[in-house]
């Protein structure tokens, strides 16, 4: 803890140097591995991922959205009224019934190949979160995870801890509030940065692969589930901002 009590990793510069540090693939492989040794929640996440599998239906959605939320959000979800606890499942079910449609406008996309200056795709993005992040039952965090489990590929999960993190990154020129759509979109292009300079170094595949035994010693084989390199940088993410631990 510094003089000032700030704890550590939440200075600008502790931000920006630990993203130097992940663009290196054995360091960043370290810090999944790390989380893969500190949680044990990861069950949750795997089975809302194959309950999905290719998509599945509005029910799919709406259970394993449920899921992914009392699990991993929990924290924030425990402290909400009752009445906004029971209104989770209709507006989960709602905001995917409002974004279906501009959801499927994105459905080939990734992270590392999205263009972020193509203003369509940042609106749809924005409109899709604030659908989402505008509900009580949800929010911020709880609308990243969804989105997640709707595009592994494309979208990246955050916490309150991992948000207030790269949130110090984006100039105050930008105008933005802490868990807006706008900081969800800098928060993209602050991963998709970390994603484009880990492929330089290591081929997708390769990251994958080491990365896939840590899964297996844990759960086995039994959920098949091929996590993303997105899945992999919120797991360094939450190491190093949530846990506030290191490999």
């Amino acid at each position: 803890m510094s003089l000032m009590g700030e704890e550590i990793g939440t200075t600008t510069e502790d931000v920006r140097n630990f993203i130097e540090e992940i663009k290196c693939p054995e360091r960043f492989l370290e810090y999944c591995k790390k989380f893969h040794e500190k949680e044990r929640r990861e069950v949750g996440y795997l089975a809302s991922m194959k309950m999905l599998g290719d998509g599945g239906n509005e029910n799919h959605v709406l259970i394993a959205s449920t899921l992914l939320i009392i699990t991993w959000n929990a924290a924030r979800f425990i402290r909400l009224k009752k009445e906004i606890k029971e209104r989770l499942g209709d507006e989960i079910a709602g905001a995917y019934k409002e974004i279906k449609d501009e959801l499927g406008k994105l459905k080939i996309e990734t992270l590392e190949k999205l263009d972020l200056e193509e203003n369509s795709k940042r609106e749809i993005i924005k409109h899709i979160f604030s659908k989402f992040s505008e509900k009580k039952s949800i929010g911020a965090t709880g609308a990243s995870k969804i989105l997640h489990l709707l595009n592994p590929h494309l979208f990246m999960m955050w916490d309150d801890k991992i948000r207030k993190a790269y949130h110090k990154l984006h100039s105050k020129e930008q105008r933005h509030k802490e868990g807006s759509p706008e900081c969800y979109i800098e928060f993209l292009r602050d991963s998709q940065k970390i994603i484009k300079s880990l492929l330089e170094k290591k081929s997708k595949d390769e990251l994958r692969e080491i990365h896939r035994k840590w899964v297996e010693e844990s759960y086995g084989k039994e959920f098949a589930i091929e996590e993303t390199l997105l899945k992999m940088l919120d797991e360094c993410n939450y190491v190093k901002f949530t846990l506030k631990s290191q490999p």
